[in-house]
């Protein structure tokens, strides 16, 4: 089973079991999203439901949504960025 299969997987398995940590649906995302090994990603909570996730020299912020029921997504804002790089320097990369 490849890895982005596996990671859904365990995501949804989390979802459905109601155990699973918006950290670890944005560790989930960044490694589908970045191809970066799992144990290579730090995710740090941000305020207002946000997490930012670094590794393998690239970083990416993730809005979640939690319901009554409990996490029901996590949505990549922009593309992962260079580690470092600032919101300006996304905008003058991609003129």
């Amino acid at each position: 089973m490849n890895r982005f299969a596996r990671s859904l997987g365990v995501a949804l398995f989390g979802l459905v079991s109601g155990c699973i940590l918006p950290g670890d649906v944005v560790r989930q995302r960044f490694v589908a999203d970045t191809q970066c090994a799992e144990q290579s990603v730090k995710v740090t909570g941000l305020p207002g439901n946000a997490y930012r996730a670094e590794g393998c020299g690239v970083t990416a912020t993730y809005a979640c949504t939690v319901g009554e029921a409990g996490l029901t997504g996590c949505m990549r804002e922009a593309p992962p960025q260079p580690t470092g790089a600032t919101a300006t320097d996304a905008g003058s990369q991609a003129r």
